[in-house]
């Protein structure tokens, strides 16, 4: 695979990503004047939102906090009522004991 070019903010957030940055005609020397050029983009972790990062010499992923889905959301409930379920189960049982 060819070179990838990247253009980078002051925070080190990449912002532009050209997979065929020689494409367009401009050479080695005047896409640098711009951004970077990097072998290659490492995969970021499927399913999580993301900023692409620079550091001066390769690309990490900064993973954001994102809301939990429909499905996460029902299975903490379901663990919440289970943990009720064995509290309450459990304080039934001292109680009749506490009742002999």
């Amino acid at each position: 695979m060819g070179r990838i070019f990247i253009k980078v903010n002051d925070l080190g957030e990449v912002y532009f990503v050209d997979y065929f940055p020689f494409a367009g005609g401009k050479t080695e020397h005047e896409l640098l004047l711009e951004g970077f050029l990097i072998d290659q983009m490492p995969q970021p972790e499927e399913g999580r939102e993301f900023i692409r990062m620079w550091d001066g010499s390769k690309i990490y992923y900064k993973y954001l906090d994102t809301r939990p889905t429909v499905d996460e959301k029902i299975e903490a409930v379901r663990k919440d009522l289970d943990s009720a379920i064995i509290e309450l189960t459990l304080l039934m049982v001292l109680q009749q004991e506490g009742d002999k």
